[in-house]
């Protein structure tokens, strides 16, 4: 079964309205990246961030010796002793390595991800990388693709702070024409204030609308650090009661022990609606894209039994749109030249 074939095996619907709501972490972002970026800069996790930032050796000239493999780990331990020149230095350094990177021109688990997906759908993201927006920016001419939020900021988006619109960093604010500029990135330090800055603020606010509207919740590479604590508790209000919770789904897509993984996501499940997957593609986005909501509707209230198909990793921009034009034209578009 190929993407052609998911026309006839669900039916899509236009009135679906119920959102799947996407968390990526940093372990996301290491699956879609698994090689690095176009010129081998990897996309790190926490454990890998101070040694590809280079930052031992600007440590080790301030005199701060055992610098800790772990960033956050390493950041909270400076953020608690006061050192806010040094840290400045690290946030400029971190910066620099993301702003960086460049994206691989053949298409990568995240364009996948974004084609995917609907325009009633969110992608919600902790990662500073610029690689989703890319995804989104270089598949624009796809007229209904998910919204994005971004929790903890990002390197490629900004905001005009005195009209509170936000886009790519160098665009121009649609209401004053100025310049868009950088916002901060958030920081993995426990108490983090999330109603501080306006621009992160509205991020939060627009996944809490989107979790009390979702359908399937997916975790993706997205492990709930100890300093997440309060983004936890932000999405776990909006999600609600769990009691409540009984039609809906989650998916946890991660390589760490599943019952590890269940304990932590515990508060967000119903019973045994949950599944958790090692790998993007054996998901409900990557065996069903563009009707994950219709598939498990069909598989949990129809009783029907659809096996999904085997997502085209590695063919061609061409062929993956030829691919995606049979649900673009059910949808009632045509990719936009």
């Amino acid at each position: 079964m190929d993407l052609s074939d998911l026309k006839s095996e669900i039916e899509y619907n236009s009135e679906c309205n119920k959102s799947h709501v996407i968390i990526l972490g940093a372990g996301a972002s290491k699956a879609a990246f698994p090689n690095g970026d176009s010129r081998g800069n990897i996309l790190p996790v926490m454990n890998e961030l101070v040694e590809a930032a280079n930052l031992k050796r600007f440590l080790d000239f301030q005199g701060i010796k055992d610098v800790p493999n772990n960033f956050e780990e390493l950041y909270s331990k400076l953020h608690n002793r006061g050192d806010k020149k040094i840290l400045r230095t690290i946030e400029s350094a971190i910066w620099q390595y993301f702003v960086g990177l460049r994206m691989p021109t053949e298409p990568t688990l995240y364009d996948h991800l974004m084609l995917s997906l609907r325009e009633k759908d969110i992608i919600a993201t902790f990662n500073w990388d610029p690689f989703l927006v890319e995804a989104r920016l270089r598949n624009r001419k796809v007229k209904s693709l998910p919204q994005l939020a971004y929790l903890h900021g990002n390197v490629r988006i900004g905001c005009c702070k005195e009209h509170e619109e936000y886009g790519i960093i160098a665009s121009k604010c649609p209401i004053c024409d100025k310049f868009i500029k950088p916002t901060d990135l958030l920081y993995p330090i426990l108490e983090k204030d999330y109603d501080q800055n306006k621009f992160i603020k509205a991020q939060w606010e627009k996944l809490e609308a989107y979790l009390q509207n979702a359908y399937i919740l997916t975790i993706f590479g997205y492990g709930a650090p100890s300093s997440d604590v309060k983004a936890i508790e932000l999405m776990k209000k909006a999600w609600g009661k769990v009691g409540k919770r009984n039609l809906e789904q989650v998916e946890i897509i991660n390589t760490m022990n599943e019952d590890d993984l269940y304990k932590t996501w515990k508060p967000f499940i119903h019973t045994d609606h949950y599944e958790i997957k090692n790998d993007f593609y054996k998901s409900y986005i990557g065996r069903f894209p563009r009707r994950s909501c219709e598939a498990f509707w069909d598989q949990s209230m129809e009783h029907k039994y659809i096996d999904g198909i085997e997502y085209p990793k590695n063919v061609s921009w061409d062929e993956l749109y030829k691919l995606y034009s049979i649900l673009f034209e059910e949808e009632g578009f045509k990719i936009e030249e």
